[in-house]
């Protein structure tokens, strides 16, 4: 089964990037979260796809079962750590959306519903997604948006 390009890794990423703006602006805090998490999932595998490395395969573990979302972790981990310059900022960017989602998702440490817990500092969020967008990015530009990588419509005669 193909896998999905790079451009279509990034606009997924995009579209859920927008759908978490518009989930937040409704007050939806729980909701806007874990599309962020799901929206920098999307820029990694981007970025992967870019460079032609395939992470399930080589993050695969035969000794100890690993999901996706452990292996895209070890992916950010390695990448982020091997950047002399992001020191981590990116992993630990990624870990929060992680986290954050879990919480969201399956009230993972906490005593009250997603809704209360994430009714504020919502921002702190969409700068963790921008931490990973900037790191995770393509040719050493930022993630084009697919739209700008179409040809000009041709004029008419």
């Amino acid at each position: 089964m193909a896998k999905p390009s790079t451009e279509i890794y990034t606009e997924q990423a995009q579209l859920n990037e927008k759908a978490a703006t518009n989930a937040a602006q409704s007050g939806d805090n729980d909701w806007a979260v874990t599309i962020c998490f799901y929206s920098a999932i999307h820029y990694v595998k981007a970025y992967a796809s870019y460079k032609q490395e395939d992470i399930y395969q080589l993050y695969f573990n035969q000794n100890k079962p690993n999901t996706e979302h452990e292996r895209i972790l070890d992916y950010v981990y390695d990448i982020s750590y091997n950047n002399g310059n992001d020191r981590g900022l990116s992993f630990s960017a990624y870990e929060t959306l992680f986290d954050a989602s879990m919480k969201s998702r399956y009230l993972k440490g906490i005593r009250t519903t997603a809704r209360q817990c994430f009714n504020r500092n919502i921002d702190q969020y969409f700068e963790k997604l921008a931490t990973v967008k900037k790191f995770f990015k393509i040719n050493n530009n930022p993630i084009p948006h697919p739209a700008t990588q179409r040809p000009a419509p041709k004029p008419r005669s």
